[in-house]
């Protein structure tokens, strides 16, 4: 028993590695910027790429591990513009960053040093060919523990323990934890398995590249163009292999959320339609879309619902080239890592399905990956636009009513201050509401939290501010009689609760159901035999 939760604390040393940057000081090193510019000119020289700039994001940190970078994780960035994508990686309060954002015209911005972490792969997952690079990567953190102090070693852990949800861990298992962190015999014995190891948490693994895209459009050549030569650079200079090149989709782990009572896929990016098949023939990754030609999916081998001894194989396979089969957070918010401690049921259930989208959205050939599901609801999926003007109606009327008890000598003088100042801060606030969506909307119902601190908490403290900037004793008398605050609540929490039950109905009616039909096919199979395949190539490697 003991032996087997050190198989469980020596991989959490892994993936507590991600997330260490949020715990660990970041030394902005006054070099960086310098960097940054000597790798743009080596990039210039080695390669064809011309139109590379260099912007410093606040978001990253150094390498806990000191190690090499040796995967890259593919984004695409959901707004329509580079700009909006460096501003928001530039955000330090946004806690997001990649490496490189590369435009829909092929010009890239480089905005993290390589060889540090940015802040991009977030609840992460990965199993991929063991090699003493890695294990020497994973040795450097244990080192790291061994050679810090007893109180600090304590008080990280418990840090870290608090950004993976502190309350799923009793005080007892957090010390069996920090002494895991602390044991090279538990690590070496129980690293690997068959030639491969389990990873989470990748930033600290990983290089960070977003495509500018939507996500529910095409990646222009130029774009595709650039990222093939960039990649291209960062594989050999870093001697990354071709298996290493991953999706966020794919590498993104399956929650599951109390409110809709599911499992849910997290992460969207870089979309169904990111050309594999270009990057595979410019020796980037591993699809067989160029090497097959495929008119159907064929014969349906497994579907939703079936349950089988030959879904239990399924799903070891599936996790042996990478995938997450079982998620982190359980319906009993229990950690779930790592793998090799869990025994798969048989049953063809919502977790699979997840599962299978995400290796459908990768590996299927690019004539049927356009008919997938989308891997997202949209806002206006769950909110038509005539609610959002409801609410907006019934906030100006309700200032309305509230101008109204003005004494008539001062009411000409506000009236038309206060309405044009709340319909203008209205439409400044919906904005922000989209651009939270497109975003960072993962189908989980706690994101619907947004409205409180992007349009309620923000609309209120407007009006707060706009009755103390009039400087009027009266007005702000009447106003906290009049008590518009919980007026305010009230209209917005019936609305509150329409984006609720609408986003429920939508998830439960409309979008599982499309995800349960896509089941597993012939054209599946024989794309997994051929990944597995290509993969037998690297081990040991």
């Amino acid at each position: 028993m003991f032996k087997k939760f050190f198989i469980a604390g020596v991989i959490i040393a892994c993936f507590v590695v991600g997330i260490f940057h949020k715990v660990r000081i970041r030394s902005v090193e006054g070099n960086d910027r310098d960097v940054i510019k000597t790798d743009i000119d080596d990039i210039k020289k080695s390669t064809s790429i011309s139109k590379i700039t260099g912007d410093l994001s606040p978001n990253y940190a150094s390498r806990i591990t000191n190690a090499k970078p040796e995967m890259i994780i593919l984004h695409h960035t959901i707004c329509n513009t580079a700009s909006s994508a460096v501003d928001w990686f530039k955000e330090q309060n946004s806690k997001i960053s990649a490496h490189f954002v590369i435009g829909k015209d092929g010009a890239i911005t480089y905005m993290v040093p390589i060889e540090k972490s940015a802040w991009h792969a977030g609840l992460s997952y990965i199993r991929v060919p063991y090699s003493e690079a890695k294990l020497q990567s994973s040795k450097n953190l244990i080192n790291y523990f061994k050679e810090s102090s007893d109180q600090d070693i304590q008080l990280n852990v418990a840090k870290l323990l608090g950004e993976c949800g502190n309350q799923h861990f009793t005080d007892q298992q957090k010390e069996m934890m920090r002494e895991v962190l602390l044991s090279d015999e538990a690590y070496i014995i129980n690293l690997k398995r068959e030639d491969t190891i389990e990873l989470a948490f990748l930033n600290d693994y990983s290089i960070g590249i977003e495509l500018v895209n939507t996500g529910n459009e095409p990646y222009p050549n130029e774009q595709m163009l650039s990222a093939a030569h960039l990649i291209s650079y960062l594989m050999n200079r870093f001697q990354i292999k071709k298996n290493m090149i991953f999706s966020h989709f794919e590498i993104g782990t399956i929650e599951y959320d109390d409110g809709l009572e599911n499992y849910i896929l997290r992460k969207p990016d870089p979309s169904k339609y990111l050309d594999w098949e270009y990057l595979e023939k410019n020796g980037i990754g591993i699809h067989q879309g160029n090497h097959i030609s495929a008119s159907s999916l064929g014969r349906l081998l497994y579907k939703y619902g079936d349950n089988t001894g030959e879904i239990i194989n399924l799903k070891r396979r599936l996790n042996n080239i990478g995938y997450k089969i079982e998620p982190f957070i359980g319906q009993k918010a229990e950690i779930n890592f790592p793998e090799d401690d869990i025994e798969y049921t048989s049953a063809f259930d919502d977790k699979l399905a997840l599962v299978i989208l995400q290796f459908s959205s990768r590996y299927l050939p690019k004539n049927f990956r356009k008919d997938l599901p989308y891997t997202r609801l949209e806002i206006y999926d769950v909110l038509p636009q005539s609610a959002v003007d409801a609410l907006k109606n019934a906030i100006l009327s309700l200032v309305d009513t509230f101008i109204d008890q003005i004494p008539l000598q001062k009411r000409e003088k506000y009236q038309s201050v206060i309405n044009s100042n709340m319909s203008n801060f209205f439409e400044n606030a919906m904005e922000t509401i989209n651009s939270y969506y497109q975003g960072n909307l993962r189908y989980k119902l706690g994101y619907h939290s947004t409205w409180n601190h992007n349009l309620k908490n923000p609309i209120l403290s407007n009006l707060k501010n706009l009755i103390q900037e009039l400087d009027d004793k009266e007005l702000s008398d009447l106003y906290s009689r009049f008590g518009f605050d919980d007026k305010f609540s009230e209209k917005f929490s019936v609305f509150y609760t329409l984006i609720g039950k609408e986003f429920q109905n939508q998830f439960h009616k409309e979008f599982m159901p499309k995800i349960r039909s896509i089941g597993w096919s012939e054209l599946q199979e024989e794309s997994l035999k051929y990944v597995e395949d290509e993969l037998l190539k690297y081990k040991n490697s």
